[in-house]
């Protein structure tokens, strides 16, 4: 009665749904609750998901790439003690960049297939119960596959640092 009548899975979680259950498809039924105002609702928070999720973070990586650009073409131009320390530098803000993306594709491999269920959701209007629950449980192991990247960083930095110290 309960999932019949008040809510309906979406996503990782549940909304609202119209009551008396299919009053939105008779026209004869009033509605006591539920329209599409919880559709547009939906739709609006996904599109913002989507630009915080999608949008932002390759904009402030694009601004980071550009600044090593910059970046390079000073450490050219520059002599001696300079020359080593912009080429530190350099080094420094490249292996940054290098962690950003891997969090950040790390953070899309686990949200993509929830998006992916909420597109196919959107347009159909149908609930893919498989897609949800595989989408569910990668978004679950986000944090295992955070944990996964940071030791694959953790690793790199020590083969850097043994690198360094051999040519040294």
């Amino acid at each position: 009665m309960i999932t019949e009548e008040n809510i309906n899975p979406y996503g990782s979680g549940c909304y609202g749904a119209s009551s008396p259950l299919g009053c939105q498809a008779d026209p004869d039924l009033v509605c006591e609750r539920g329209s599409d105002r919880i559709n547009l609702a939906m739709l609006i928070v996904g599109l913002g998901q989507i630009i915080i999720y999608f949008v932002i973070p390759p904009c402030s990586m694009l601004a980071l790439y550009l600044f090593l650009g910059q970046s390079k073409k000073r450490s050219q131009s520059s002599k001696g003690m300079r020359k080593i320390i912009e080429a530190a530098r350099k080094k420094m803000l490249w292996d940054v960049m290098l962690q950003i993306a891997l969090y950040l594709f790390s953070f899309w491999g686990t949200y993509v297939l929830g998006l992916v269920h909420f597109v196919i959701q959107t347009i159909t209007g149908k609930i893919s119960y498989n897609l949800l629950i595989v989408a569910n449980a990668l978004a679950y192991s986000q944090g295992f596959i955070v944990m996964l990247v940071y030791f694959q960083l953790q690793r790199m930095t020590k083969r850097n640092d043994s690198t360094q110290q051999a040519q040294v």
